[in-house]
């Protein structure tokens, strides 16, 4: 059986050869001119106009992009296959170490107001100037 595999990538002791390869966005050209400039961004179709909508309510989310964001999501969960009992394990380990009943960050108790010290009177020049 031959590899298929360059030489660079047989010698990468990093390489998963049985990684697949993550999913490709399409490349829609669009181009954008702010003060002059020029920019093109083919991926400019991966951002939804109404993103602060789609922060409140997911399903408002473009179709086509949700379709990508799953590719995605789906090509990550086999990438991290391997690992998904480490994972557990370090879940298990930092819940451990939060008290269940924490609701919220941290706060010192609320400290006496500070006490002003109390001034004295400047002194005052003498009539006879010493």
């Amino acid at each position: 059986m031959q590899s298929t595999l360059s030489a660079e990538a047989a010698c990468n002791p990093w390489h998963n050869c049985c990684m697949t390869r993550p999913p490709r966005p399409e490349q829609i050209p669009h181009s954008a001119t702010l003060h002059g400039i020029t920019r093109q961004d083919p991926y400019h179709w991966l951002r939804d106009d109404n993103w602060q909508q789609v922060m409140r309510q997911p399903d408002e989310l473009e179709a086509r992009i949700r379709a990508h964001l799953d590719l995605e999501n789906a090509h990550t969960d086999q990438a991290l296959a391997a690992t998904n009992e480490l994972q557990e394990a370090l879940f298990a380990e930092l819940k451990g170490r939060i008290k269940e009943d924490e609701s919220s960050v941290p706060a010192l108790p609320a400290a006496p107001p500070a006490q002003q010290p109390e001034q004295k009177p400047a002194p005052q020049p003498s009539p006879d100037g010493q």
